[in-house]
């Protein structure tokens, strides 16, 4: 495919998207696949601790955003960053008492919405954010005195703003939160009772549609806890259905990430399933009816040697036809490595596998994922122990249909100490991926750093 052209969408030039042709001799060179376009270190002022959450896009494309949480003097702030994808430039940042867990950008724009965990008037609390896009100006931020918020979603019509966390109201388990997004009003608030412990919603997710928000993770159950995943109605927050899910060993399972299918008629949950005897906890999958909760399938991933294996991430192709998870894979004898497997979103027959790591029995484990707009390439990102590094960023591009690895890259720090990549996001206008985690800098802790590649 021509460089700067896309499938389905206007075609955007590299020099409209903001990188300059270069060139030796008078001839011009545009970046190709792969290429590191821009590198941004965020310090907090506190010359601390600052570790990001997520990063998300405009719709537009015409910035990108990280939240996290950055050292001040005092504690910790959120602390939200916005850039100029063409060239990392910083078009404004902004600090808000306590710690962000997850960002999420309006569908129709002007906005970025982030949600985490802050002082209330009864202690901790919910704390959900609405900023300009362009200025970074606040619009309204909203409090609700309860344990925190972990995962963050914006209705397809951009109307509406659902942030899900753990409760420690009653049977402490999972609270979801309804927000206006024009005016930060309170809609409606919901518990899922999760009979203690660590229960909590871990993740959330809307139809596309926007008459159904879904959000899954561990609740308690007869035996140990299993993955709880709930419906409700948007706009009035009825429960529509629960879906539990309990391993075939009635152990631990810990749901971490949810998503429903492009038409409409499918969500998928994914996390850890504890299979029993001494074996480590397995990949699973379950996609389930969107209208009755009822279950279709399920797929799980036994690592070489029973090792252990946890997912971090799932996508899901535009098209629909194809699940995405990636995570921790153990190998018999080995470290970890990044494992990704693609399913038959009908079916859940496993499609097929890669693992990654740089070094040979060198520990490597992926924490994010994206699809492209097209749906042709899928990016998979996390840290990486190299040859003489602690960890690196190593993010990968592959073939979504076949698995085929189109290019790697690895970032290691100036402190050549651990980098680890948390979050990916891929521009839905121009040719960039979009990567930020921690790395250790020239200041005393980690910071925040996010890197603009061609894609």
């Amino acid at each position: 495919m021509p460089a700067g052209a896309r499938t389905g969408t206007a075609q955007i030039s590299p020099e409209q998207a903001g990188y300059p042709a270069t060139g030796v001799g008078g001839r011009s060179h545009v970046a190709v696949p792969g290429d590191q376009l821009w590198v941004k270190r965020y310090n907090g002022p506190g010359n601390g601790w600052d570790q990001p959450a997520g990063v998300a896009v405009s719709p537009d494309g015409k910035a990108v955003f990280v939240t996290g949480s950055a050292a001040t003097t005092s504690g910790a702030d959120y602390a939200t960053v916005a850039y100029r994808p063409g060239s990392g430039a910083t078009l404004w940042a902004r600090h808000f008492t306590g710690s962000a867990q997850a960002i999420a950008a309006s569908p129709t724009g002007g906005r970025v919405f982030v949600t985490g965990n802050t002082t209330g008037t009864t202690g901790v609390a919910i704390g959900t954010i609405a900023y300009d896009a362009t200025t970074g100006a606040r619009l309204w931020v909203r409090r609700v005195n309860d344990s925190g918020a972990t995962s963050l979603a914006v209705s397809p019509d951009g109307r509406r703003v659902f942030a899900a966390g753990s409760s420690g109201s009653g049977a402490a388990g999972y609270i979801t939160v309804a927000y206006d997004a024009a005016t930060g009003a309170r809609l409606w608030v919901r518990h899922y009772p999760g009979g203690g412990g660590s229960s909590s919603a871990r993740a959330v997710a809307v139809s596309p549609d926007g008459t159904t928000v879904y959000v899954t993770g561990n609740a308690s159950g007869p035996a140990a806890d299993d993955y709880a995943t709930i419906a409700y109605d948007t706009a009035s927050g009825k429960q529509l259905w629960v879906s539990r899910y309990d391993g075939p060993a009635n152990g631990d399972d810990y749901a971490f990430a949810v998503a429903a299918s492009p038409d409409g008629t499918t969500v998928f949950v994914s996390g850890d399933s504890f299979p029993g005897g001494a074996e480590g906890n397995d990949f699973a999958t379950v996609a389930y009816d969107a209208a009755t909760g009822a279950q279709l399938w399920v797929a799980r991933y036994n690592g070489p040697g029973n090792s252990d294996d946890h997912v971090h991430a799932m996508a899901i192709s535009p098209d629909g036809q194809a699940v995405f998870v990636t995570g921790t894979g153990g190998r018999a004898g080995k470290a970890n490595a990044y494992t990704t497997i693609a399913y038959r979103a009908a079916t859940g027959t496993q499609l097929w596998l890669r693992r990654y790591s740089a070094v040979t029995n060198t520990e490597a484990s992926a924490y994010s994922m994206a699809v492209s707009p097209s749906g042709r390439t899928l990016y998979v990102t996390g840290d990486s122990t190299g040859p003489t590094s602690e960890g690196d960023y190593a993010t990968l591009a592959y073939r979504a249909a076949t698995g085929a690895q189109l290019w790697v890259r690895r970032y290691n720090g100036p402190a050549n100490g651990d980098d680890d990549a948390l979050s990916v996001a891929v521009s839905p206008t121009a040719p960039e991926v979009f990567v930020t985690g921690l790395s250790q800098g020239p200041a005393p802790g980690p910071d925040y750093l996010t890197i603009a590649y061609r894609r």
